[in-house]
C-alpha cells in the first residue's frame, strides 16, 4: 500500500490555521481551554473542567518526547510544538465536514521538519503507557508501531510493509510554519 501524498490540517478556530494551545504558558492555556467548545475545536470534551489539566499536561509531555526524539533522529525542528496534519485518505474530509482545511502536498514539506506517527500522536504515545494495556479495538501487532516517531523515509517503508492502520488516521507533525505559507497553501471548505 502506498503512502498518501497529501497532508490535511483541519481547524475550526476563527483566527485561522496553525495555532497550538501548547505554545501558550500553562496558565494562559488553561484559561483558553475554558472557551473551547464545539464551535472552535473538535473533541471539545477534553477541555471540560474535569479533563482540561490532565489533557494539557499529557499533550505537553507527548510533544516534549516527540521533540526530543525528532532531534535525536536528525530532525531540524524550528518549533517546539508541532503543527498537526493527517495523511489524506478517502472519507477523511467528510468526517471533518464542519471544519476548514489546509491541503498541502507532501512533496512541499521539507523532510527535515516532518515527522509521522502511525496513528494520532496522542494515542500513539498514550496507549503504550496505559497500565491496563492496549484497547481491544487495536489490531494485533499494532502496539509495536506505537510510542515512537518516524522520519518520512522510514514511514513510507513502514506503510509499504504493514499497510495503513484500520480505523485510525495517520498523523504528520510539521515543525515549521514558514514552508506551509510560502507555496500557495490552499485553505477552504472541503471539496
Amino acid at each position: 500500500m502506498r503512502l498518501p501524498d497529501t497532508l490535511l490540517h483541519f481547524y475550526k478556530n476563527p483566527r485561522g490555521p496553525f495555532l497550538s494551545i501548547t505554545r501558550l504558558e500553562p496558565e494562559e492555556a488553561m484559561r483558553l481551554g475554558e472557551t473551547m467548545d464545539a464551535g472552535n475545536t473538535w473533541a471539545h470534551e477534553r477541555f471540560a473542567p474535569e479533563h482540561r489539566e490532565h489533557y494539557l499536561a499529557e499533550r505537553r509531555r507527548n510533544e516534549r518526547a516527540m521533540y526530543e526524539e525528532f532531534l535525536a533522529r536528525g530532525g531540524k525542528p524550528r518549533l517546539r510544538h508541532p503543527l498537526y496534519f493527517m495523511f489524506e485518505v478517502p472519507g477523511l474530509a467528510a468526517r471533518h465536514a464542519d471544519a476548514r482545511c489546509v491541503r498541502r502536498p507532501l512533496s512541499h514539506v521539507p523532510p527535515e521538519i516532518l515527522s509521522c506517527t502511525y496513528i494520532d500522536s496522542g494515542a500513539a504515545y498514550g496507549i503504550p503507557r496505559d497500565p491496563e494495556g492496549p484497547p481491544p479495538f487495536l489490531p494485533t501487532g499494532y502496539l509495536a508501531l506505537l510510542g515512537r516517531l518516524y522520519r518520512i523515509e522510514e514511514f513510507r517503508d513502514l506503510v509499504d510493509r504493514v499497510g495503513m492502520p484500520r480505523g485510525f488516521y495517520m498523523e504528520a507533525q510539521v515543525w515549521d510554519v514558514a514552508p506551509l505559507r510560502e507555496r500557495g497553501t490552499t485553505t477552504g471548505d472541503h471539496a
